[in-house]
């Protein structure tokens, strides 16, 4: 390079210090114009033909890196925008190559992926049948258990609603105990009224005073003419004296005069004759069933009612050889009637003024036994139905 070159490239140097001052090489302008000087000045130097050499193998052409420009200044939303897109780019290329990883790219390679994904769903088919299976016998297994369990509920509860059941008709049967006896009581009093009716009659004659005097009386032994009936000798006691006062003794439409024949004041009881034949004797309780009486329903007749008789019942709450203490309330009216159990039998006779212990009884009656009458007022040399052995 000339000096005259290096004074070209200023306006002039004013000092030696900007004479030898080195050109700024880092400027492209200033460094392609020297080196442009410099190709200009050379000397042409031509070289002797040569024979032409051999083709050389080709050798790539280096390539010259253009410089880099110089990245603009860019924001910060464009700077994450273009990291997202490098990213979705890196991302693109991975499942690029994952794809072609997974997926064959030949024939064998594609059937080779189909035999094996054949063979994964016959296992997986088999897995499942195995657990359908599996399922099916548990499923079974549960609802045999649920059947038992159903069957077993069921009988308990049928065997409840049974226990339940009995449980309420003996509860049921218990409250209804007393109006069932009351009941019985009832059809019991009814049919006594059909059976008594036509043997028990009706007694009214006078006192000693005059007064009027009534009781009832019934037939104890009949033949074709005439009938003897038992009594109370408080009704009739004035028929033991004279001039004696008229007997009449009815039943329903029928009346007659009966006669005294026997009588003890002691026990109250009194035997008439009445002149009529062919009644129904009342059949008398046995010996077995005279000591059985405690507790039993008993019933008061008279001959006076409705029905031809009338009935109050009761129950026998003591026995003794004196008598009987039984609970039928009575009146004048039932004096020497029968007192009968519940198939009609005559266990005693009511009276009002029988006192064995010598003290009212009150509303607790004494009856007479049935047998003494045999042994005060009858004979009953087989005279009397019912009457047991030792009367």
């Amino acid at each position: 390079m000339r000096r005259d070159d290096l004074g070209a490239l200023t306006d002039g140097p004013s000092t030696l210090e900007e004479a030898l001052r080195v050109p700024d090489l880092d400027d492209r302008a200033t460094v392609r114009g020297l080196w442009d000087d410099l190709a200009g000045e050379a000397p042409v130097i031509e070289r002797p033909a040569a024979p032409p050499p051999a083709a050389p193998a080709a050798v790539p052409t280096p390539v010259v890196a253009e410089p880099e420009a110089v990245p603009e200044r860019t924001s910060r939303r464009e700077a994450r925008r273009a990291r997202r897109d490098r990213k979705h780019e890196l991302r693109l290329e991975k499942l690029k190559r994952r794809r072609h990883r997974i997926l064959p790219r030949t024939v064998l390679g594609i059937a080779s992926m189909l035999l094996f994904f054949g063979l994964g769903v016959g296992v997986a088919g088999a897995a499942l049948y195995a657990y359908y299976d599996w399922r099916l016998s548990e499923n079974e297994a549960r609802v045999g258990e649920l059947s038992a369990s159903l069957e077993r509920r069921l009988e308990a509860a049928n065997q409840g609603l049974d226990d339940a059941a009995s449980a309420a008709v003996d509860e049921i049967r218990g409250e209804m105990g007393p109006f069932r006896e009351l009941m019985d009581r009832q059809r019991i009093a009814n049919n006594l009224v059909g059976r008594l009716d036509g043997s028990v009659w009706f007694v009214e004659t006078l006192d000693e005073n005059g007064g009027p005097s009534v009781g009832s009386a019934f037939v104890a032994a009949s033949d074709d003419a005439q009938s003897l009936l038992v009594t109370s000798y408080s009704a009739v006691a004035a028929g033991t004296t004279e001039p004696a006062p008229t007997i009449t003794v009815r039943s329903g439409d029928e009346s007659f005069e009966a006669d005294l024949y026997n009588w003890d004041p002691d026990h109250d009881l009194a035997l008439l004759i009445l002149p009529r034949g062919g009644l129904e004797p009342l059949e008398w309780a046995d010996n077995q069933t005279m000591s059985q009486l405690v507790g039993t329903h008993v019933w008061a007749a008279e001959g006076l009612g409705g029905n031809g008789v009338s009935l109050s019942p009761g129950s026998v709450i003591d026995q003794s050889d004196v008598g009987i203490q039984h609970t039928s309330p009575l009146n004048a009216a039932f004096r020497g009637g029968p007192i009968v159990n519940g198939q009609g039998q005559v266990v005693g006779i009511s009276s009002t003024s029988y006192v064995p212990l010598n003290f009212p009884s009150g509303a607790v009656s004494f009856g007479i036994p049935v047998q003494a009458t045999c042994e005060r007022i009858l004979n009953c040399d087989g005279d009397v139905r019912g009457e047991g052995e030792g009367a």
